[in-house]
């Protein structure tokens, strides 16, 4: 099977690691996979793309001929069956597909990677009204939020009306999609998780590598990750586990703003290291912390378990509880539509870092997530979708 990802945008992110990493498994079964960008991606997912898979690369996302035309160049020269959108909400991706695949009986498969009824923009006016001034803001606001969320309505359904399935990362997310969409029936949902990304045989958890390390993985931004709160619950337990590090993993427009509170507050033991390969952190961390306001399946959740990792978790998304048995396998902190409690996280932290034969049990217990999300796995759940016998592989 010809296999073509298309892609709104080629950054440095979960999409498009899952993207090649799924490229690379079906690659590995016999299918030929190409990749077709209306942006021009960033420089380190090139190296990722697996030999073998061609890049297509355009520069405008908009709708426009020569889209259309070179996306159906590629359609044709790479005799593709079947195109894997990996932006599920954006409508003009879609568009262009739609009119590039007349009359050619291409498959038309979307991907969304976050919870339905959010996004970053939902996410930008809420955060906005939360520090309306006046009662006029506020009402402008609100009417701003409705607008948005129309928009984010009618394209979703949009997608969705143009595909022939349409894939969620959780169970959990089917109700929700239905209720933010307006949609009287669930036919074309289907739900497949995202793979972990790094080779299974890495995935080790060694006891003997753990160090009294905290660690929080990821883009640092408010608008989605919220890694100012990450610091509030540290300023609540730096001094009484003196012993303990902070590592904040990965960069972001928030960095600099969180460097400048840590040093103003005196919090102890802090570390922001940047990018850096994940592994390393992974065998040594003891504990991760994540403080999102909302997510989809976040890669590093299940990579970090599979190291023995005890996540520390807010419960801001209906996904973490398809992964974390509270209590079992990992804590999570309910969400709080009324704010974050930073207090309520540090309680479950300190239960963490204070108990050494409590964070064993619950490491142990994390690490075997590694065959619920390994890559094989995913991909036989992705077979039927792409109409895939592999019955006899």
């Amino acid at each position: 099977m010809n296999i073509l990802f298309l892609m709104k945008n080629f950054e440095l992110g979960g999409i498009e690691v899952v993207s090649t990493v799924l490229a690379r498994a079906f690659m590995a079964h016999g299918h030929r996979c190409a990749f077709f960008t209306l942006e021009e991606p960033h420089p380190m997912v090139r190296t990722r793309i697996p030999d073998g898979a061609a890049l297509y690369v355009r520069t405008d996302k908009r709708v426009t001929k020569a889209n259309v035309s070179a996306l159906r160049k590629v359609l044709l020269d790479e005799q593709t069956d079947v195109i894997i959108n990996q932006w599920g909400l954006p409508f003009a991706p879609t568009l262009i597909a739609r009119l590039a695949r007349r009359g050619l009986g291409v498959r038309y498969i979307s991907v969304y990677h976050n919870s339905p009824d959010t996004n970053a923009r939902i996410q930008d006016v809420l955060m906005a009204a939360a520090q309306a001034a006046s009662t006029w803001t506020t009402q402008m606001l609100k009417c701003k939020l409705w607008a948005v969320k129309l928009l984010s309505r009618w394209s979703m359904r949009y997608v969705y009306a143009q595909s022939d399935c349409y894939v969620l990362l959780s169970p959990s997310f089917v109700g929700k999609f239905c209720s933010f969409c307006h949609l009287p029936k669930e036919s074309k949902l289907v739900t497949i998780t995202n793979p972990l990304t790094l080779p299974e045989e890495q995935c080790i958890y060694h006891e003997e590598l753990k160090q009294k390390w905290v660690i929080c993985m990821g883009r640092m931004d408010h608008n989605q990750k919220r890694v100012g709160r990450v610091v509030d619950v540290w300023e609540r337990l730096c001094r009484r586990f003196p012993d303990w590090q902070l590592h904040f993993v990965g960069d972001g427009p928030e960095r600099h703003a969180m460097e400048q509170r840590v040093a103003r507050q005196g919090l102890s033991n802090v570390f922001f290291d940047g990018f850096s390969q994940p592994v390393p952190y992974y065998q040594s961390a003891a504990a991760l912390i994540q403080t999102s306001e909302y997510e989809g399946f976040p890669l590093v959740l299940a990579e970090a378990m599979c190291f023995g990792v005890v996540p520390v978790i807010y419960g801001s998304y209906s996904a973490v509880y398809d992964i974390i048995e509270h209590g079992s396998n990992g804590l999570i902190a309910h969400y709080n539509p009324a704010g974050f409690d930073a207090d309520a996280m540090a309680s479950l932290l300190a239960r963490v870092m204070e108990d050494a034969d409590e964070r064993r049990r619950l490491a142990a217990r994390a690490a075997q997530v590694k065959q619920r999300y390994a890559v094989d796995e995913i991909y036989r759940r992705w077979c039927p979708v792409l109409g895939i016998d592999n019955t006899f592989e």
